[in-house]
């Protein structure tokens, strides 16, 4: 019921869709966490923090708008490039609920800045084939995986992912390999030049590039509820992955090639949250794929009531995590 009431592009899905987010992150503005530095060389997200903010709220209406902002370019991607039908908010609602499934998702963290930014590098990737000078497309690219990497070190592996997206789509001009290097180059010639400045050059160089924790880890919460709420979405998301990678074949080559785009992303997400992170909300860099594939997904599945069972029984979860966190502020 949910997903065919949201596969239409009126004006009242989109309002519907936000007052579900809403109401999720009511918890979260009644009871606001402030941002805590992490551990690692964020110099963007340090920026951020440096704003003098007057409003303990502030922080949590940013994460807020800056998740709508990333759902609504998700939607954009996946209707403009044929994941989703031409009139939907199905990916909009989708990331919504997986980006907001958990409360301590709902406040500000670098993951929040980053998914957006990851948007609109799915975005630049799958524009590629379309673009009329790939190395601009390729420059940006490589800029945005240069800011990514400076809210967490680890996220320059998507440097790989933008260079098999020039490969998925049969780019095999050296320039535009070299756009994305320079592009990936470009946001820390201003960082160095600014430690530079500001005579703080050597810490710069020790730790921008600190992977922490690198090795196998599982990262996950200790509650049943939490666990059950990633699990469904994990459990949503490797079959859509499963099913995309199935039907490959039967796919014109631009859709087939961007699936094949979405698969290579998931992995290497994957592989940075379970080898190179030791902090839950890195699980949430696999929500921006997630949104974009489930929705495939849901299209052609052939039991619907069983998928929308599951994102019903999602969202009473994700209702249930949030308020039980309200109830145990109090």
């Amino acid at each position: 019921m949910l997903l065919r009431f949201f596969n239409s592009a009126y004006l009242s899905r989109f309002l519907f869709a936000l007052v579900i987010a809403v109401v999720i992150w009511f918890p979260s503005f009644v009871v606001p966490v402030k941002p805590v530095m992490p551990q690692w060389q964020a110099p963007l997200y340090s920026l951020y923090l440096a704003i003098p903010v007057k409003f303990v709220w502030f922080d949590t209406l940013t994460a807020f708008l800056l998740t709508l902002a990333t759902g609504l370019v998700i939607n954009a991607l996946a209707v403009n490039f044929g994941l989703s039908g031409k009139t939907s908010y199905v990916s909009f609602f989708l990331y919504l609920l997986f980006a907001s499934s958990l409360h301590r998702f709902t406040r500000m963290l670098p993951v929040i800045f980053i998914n957006f930014l990851l948007a609109l590098f799915l975005f630049n990737l799958f524009g590629t084939a379309q673009a009329g000078n790939n190395r601009i497309k390729s420059f940006n690219g490589g800029l945005l995986v240069g800011l990514m990497t400076l809210f967490y070190p680890p996220m320059i592996i998507l440097l790989v992912v933008r260079f098999l997206g020039l490969v998925s789509h049969r780019i095999n001009d050296l320039r535009s390999f070299l756009s994305v290097l320079l592009g990936v180059v470009t946001p820390f010639l201003y960082l160095f030049a600014y430690a530079f400045w500001t005579d703080g050059l050597q810490e710069v160089a020790d730790n921008c590039l600190h992977i922490s924790n690198a090795g196998f880890s599982v990262v996950m919460p200790s509650d049943i509820i939490s666990i059950s709420v990633l699990v469904l979405i994990l459990i949503l998301f490797v079959s859509a992955l499963f099913t995309g990678y199935k039907n490959l074949y039967r796919r014109k080559i631009l859709k087939r090639r961007n699936v094949s785009i979405i698969i290579y992303l998931s992995v290497f997400l994957a592989v940075i949250y379970l080898f190179l992170s030791d902090d839950l909300q890195f699980f949430a860099l696999l929500f921006v794929p997630a949104a974009v594939a489930v929705n495939d997904y849901l299209r052609f599945v052939k039991r619907k009531k069983l998928s929308e069972t599951a994102i019903f029984v999602l969202l009473v979860l994700v209702l249930f995590d949030h308020y039980l966190y309200l109830y145990n502020a109090y």
